[in-house]
């Protein structure tokens, strides 16, 4: 697949490798995309339709940053809103990264449970 790196790739140049990709490999392919909290419904869903069926969604906002919890929750239910929407059961990886920000074991913690009852199937610290 084609390396989109911090989301730096537009979502509609994104959506074209990665129906070029998927058509290539006719295999289930998964796709890593970082999105702004505004919009990430619909840009799942956007995915969904190109043919993702998992997801890695990052609580980062930069190499430094963390989106506030209540962001970042809010980020994780809007992916599992727009797999709903469109009827496929995607697996959403969501990703902690408090302890690499020099956060607490506690708020990584934290995080990951609430991550997981927003709708997360997945959690990677």
């Amino acid at each position: 697949m084609n390396d989109h790196r911090a989301g730096k790739a537009s979502l509609g140049q994104l959506l074209e490798d990665f129906d070029a990709d998927r058509k290539v490999t006719n295999a289930a392919n998964s796709i890593d995309r970082q999105a702004d909290a505004a919009g990430v419904q619909r840009n799942v869903e956007q995915l969904i339709a190109t043919g993702a069926v998992g997801l890695n969604l990052e609580d980062s906002t930069s190499s430094t940053e963390l989106f506030p919890r209540d962001v970042a929750v809010a980020r994780v239910a809007a992916v599992r809103r727009a797999a709903e929407a469109t009827g496929i059961p995607i697996v959403l990886n969501a990703r902690v990264d408090v302890l690499v920000r020099g956060g607490t074991r506690d708020d990584a913690i934290d995080r990951a449970n609430a991550y997981l009852e927003a709708g997360a199937d997945v959690i990677f610290m």
